[in-house]
């Protein structure tokens, strides 16, 4: 057998980081199936297996293969599982469960256009204890449309929404009429599905250029 080289030992030690560089495309997040994932590690550690251990047996190649490519799959698996939500990419907060309200600003401008405006459900005066602003299109349709991004993080992928985007989106003036809060209230909707939060969508394999994020 061939004496161990540098390469194969850390194949050994650590698969995923011997990984680095070899995997086409992995600055771009097109590896979100689980599966997907590790077919492409199991393809990689398994050339890198091959060209670092030239001289072995197939026999002995194909065990080392098994071992490295197990190791990289348990590897990449608790890295998954310990990765935490990235919270900032720069100076931009990322949206993570925070709860949408309008700004105290942009709600005097709202009722001071509005003031003598009618509500727009059940088309009676509203008084200033009974100001609601409603959006006209569900808040909870207008986040799935909202653009993304994706940052790097502990060498995982997040597919992520920016605060400031999605303020934008929640105060867009085309999209609010005011309301009485009971009409409001009486609407119902969806409970539950006005938050965002960040999605894992791959493992970093060490040569991607996405934005880093902490």
């Amino acid at each position: 057998m061939p004496p161990k080289t540098r390469s194969s030992t850390l194949i050994e030690r650590d698969p995923l980081k011997a990984l680095t560089g070899r995997v086409k495309g992995s600055g771009k997040h097109n590896t979100r199936s689980v599966s997907k994932r590790k077919q492409i590690v199991s393809n990689v550690v398994r050339e890198v297996v091959r060209e670092t251990n030239e001289g072995m047996s197939p026999e002995e190649l194909e065990a080392l293969q098994k071992k490295a490519i197990k190791k990289a799959i348990k590897d990449m698996e608790k890295r998954d599982r310990q990765a935490k939500p990235p919270k900032k990419c720069g100076a931009r907060k990322i949206a993570n469960k925070d709860r949408m309200d309008f700004e105290p600003a942009f709600r005097k401008r709202f009722w001071r256009k509005h003031a003598n405006s009618p509500c727009a459900k059940c088309g009676d005066p509203i008084a200033e204890d009974e100001r609601s602003i409603d959006h006209v299109t569900p808040w909870a349709d207008v986040r799935i449309g909202l653009e993304t991004a994706t940052v790097c993080k502990d060498d995982v992928h997040w597919e992520v929404v920016f605060v400031d985007t999605m303020l934008t989106a929640y105060q867009d003036k085309r999209n609010l009429v005011p309301m009485h809060k009971r009409c409001n209230s009486s609407k119902g909707g969806t409970q539950g599905n006005d938050t965002i939060t960040p999605i894992k969508v791959g493992v970093c394999f060490g040569n991607c250029s996405l934005e880093k994020a902490t």
